[in-house]
């Protein structure tokens, strides 16, 4: 995950800036939503976060606390800077608001 991170934002920064883009849609708010929300603060390119589910905090607990625990503050930070986050079930956005505090 790191990796394709640092990769990504090296390739982004040598990008040719014609072939500009509106938006970035970033899926899984760790890694797409740290590259999207890079791109807001660099280029000042909005961005949203497609969740599937797992990578919001707290929709498994017994399965991912720990992963959840190390990342919490970090999508949280994702989360509420990004423009639209989408979720696919109504169980999923009643669990990002709850994370997000909306």
């Amino acid at each position: 995950m790191l990796s394709w991170m640092q990769v990504t934002k090296k390739f982004l920064r040598t990008w040719d800036e014609t072939s500009s883009f509106d938006v970035c849609m970033a899926h899984f708010a760790l890694p797409g939503g740290e590259v999207g929300r890079w791109l807001k603060r660099k280029f000042n390119i909005p961005y949203v976060v497609i969740s599937h589910g797992h990578d919001i905090p707290w929709v498994h607990p017994r399965l991912m606390f720990f992963l959840h625990l190390a990342t919490c503050f970090r999508v949280k930070k994702i989360c509420i800077r990004s423009n639209i986050n989408f979720v696919q079930t109504k169980m999923m956005k009643a669990n990002i608001d709850r994370f997000l505090g909306k």
